[in-house]
């Protein structure tokens, strides 16, 4: 089982059903951005194809908590390992 999985299902089981998970959500999606034309598509560029493992949001899918998975090192097995964010 991938990192990014295993860690969807733990986040279900303790996270609040009045909670909504969601999965692999594009920073551009989430993000406005509020500068001149040429910042602007500067700031795009920056953002672009990055993205957050998962949200967590309430009932109205009000932003109440991001998580970010970060590749560490090689786990034991050689495999690499994830520390959340």
């Amino acid at each position: 089982m991938r990192i990014e999985d295993a860690c969807y299902r733990a986040l279900l089981a303790v996270v609040s059903p009045e909670r909504t998970v969601l999965a692999k959500v594009r920073l551009g999606d989430l993000l406005q951005v509020k500068y001149g034309a040429g910042d602007r598509a500067e700031a795009h560029a920056r953002i672009g194809d990055k993205s957050l493992a998962f949200l967590i949001c309430d009932h109205s899918l009000a932003l109440k908590l991001a998580v970010s998975l970060v590749p560490a090192a090689g786990g034991s097995d050689g495999a690499p390992a994830g520390r959340v964010h």
